[in-house]
């Protein structure tokens, strides 16, 4: 993402998404810190993971959120907040990044193609993800492309997306999803380690029930208790305590709640066997 030669020669960069997320903060944090590049980030909504993430990066670069009811769903979302357009209008960037194909990046694509202002297309999807798309979803990303200067994408499959619309090599970069490591390497080492942990919100979809039952069968096959660690709150954690008292006699079960992700590693580091199994993710 740094080395985008479209970045390198503007002052101001406007990036339009959805919310502060943790794994892309980091890459925003190093953007901001380039001499020559006045950042600038639109949010259609505030964070849904942790507030007090954004809260504490509001020096590091100017922030800006839209009004406009933001609607999530299960695998999507949707905003249209035509005041996009007169934010940019204030800030006159000289090239505009959006990160997908909501109204509301769609309004900020077309001021710069209006304007005659660099557009930077950024994906976190896949040729996989993208693969049953209608023909307008299709349509409206080649119109996009077509009149984009530069595209980002956070894997391999990101790249293949923009390869099979016949994006040119030379204008794609990649940009994986970025974590802090250091705050897990910096972890002390714990002696006595739980033997899972099922890290992540306590919903159907995540299989919480499941990592309970995959460690009571893990019990009866070692013949001893098996502990497991519970990270995360969500509608389904009455029925879990509930299980995981009927299988005491197997499990040792930790309900630790919701945990910001300044002491995610902590927990990380005090288990041996890290359970992730959900139905479905976006990654």
């Amino acid at each position: 993402m740094l080395n985008n030669p479209i970045l390198e020669t503007s002052k101001r960069v406007v990036l339009v998404t959805n919310a502060p997320a943790p794994y892309r903060i980091p890459a925003y944090d190093l953007l901001a810190k380039h001499p020559d590049i006045s950042l600038t980030i639109i949010y259609c909504t505030h964070s849904h993971i942790e507030n007090l993430t954004e809260q504490k990066r509001e020096n590091s670069y100017k922030t800006y959120y839209l009004t406009k009811p933001y609607f999530a769903f299960k695998r999507s979302f949707l905003h249209s907040d035509i005041g996009v357009i007169k934010l940019l209008n204030k800030i006159q960037p000289d090239v505009v990044i959006t990160t997908g194909y909501i109204p509301t990046f769609l309004y900020a694509f077309i001021w710069t193609w209006w304007r005659g202002i660099s557009h930077i297309v950024m994906t976190d999807g896949t040729l996989n993800s993208e693969s049953n798309y209608s023909f307008i979803h299709k349509l409206i990303r080649k119109f996009v492309f077509r009149y984009s200067a530069s595209f980002i994408g956070a894997c391999q499959g990101s790249l293949a997306l923009f390869n099979s619309y016949g994006v040119s090599k030379e204008k794609v970069f990649e940009a994986p999803l970025a974590i802090n490591n250091q705050r897990f390497f910096n972890q002390k080492n714990v002696e006595e380690k739980v033997d899972f942990i099922f890290c992540g919100r306590l919903i159907k979809h995540k299989g919480p029930l499941f990592a309970l039952e995959v460690a009571a069968e893990v019990s009866k096959k070692l013949g001893r208790l098996i502990s497991i660690d519970f990270v995360g709150s969500g509608d389904q954690e009455d029925k879990l305590r509930q299980h995981a008292n009927e299988l005491k006699d197997y499990v040792q079960v930790r309900f630790h709640g919701y945990a910001s992700q300044g002491s995610l590693p902590a927990y990380y580091k005090g288990a041996k066997i890290f359970l992730f199994p959900s139905e479905w993710d976006p990654w």
